[in-house]
């Protein structure tokens, strides 16, 4: 029978280094609201477009148009995390 082991406490949290804290954060929320709106509101535009174009008439454009704005922003997303993510990274292995 393996002896039993006293559960350890999880590392404390390390401090956020004097560059982080000095960062502006100001305008994040104003900008990641505005990226947002205009994300959504350019997606509903493209539905509002396949709405009104029909199946027929409009063939697939819409639907192509949508799917590729789609694959689009999620690059720009998985970018943006890649760079910042990789400075934050690299800023608290210093």
């Amino acid at each position: 029978m393996a002896p039993c082991r006293r559960p350890t406490r999880p590392p404390p949290p390390a401090p956020l280094p004097r560059q982080a804290r000095s960062l502006p954060t100001g305008s994040l929320r104003p900008a990641f609201l505005a990226v947002n709106g205009a994300v959504y509101g350019v997606q509903a535009g493209l539905w509002a477009w396949a709405a009104a174009a029909g199946r027929e008439k409009a063939g697939g454009a819409p639907r192509a148009a949508s799917l590729g704005f789609m694959a689009l922003a999620s690059a720009a997303a998985a970018v943006g995390f890649v760079l910042y993510g990789g400075r934050l990274f690299f800023m608290l292995r210093r």
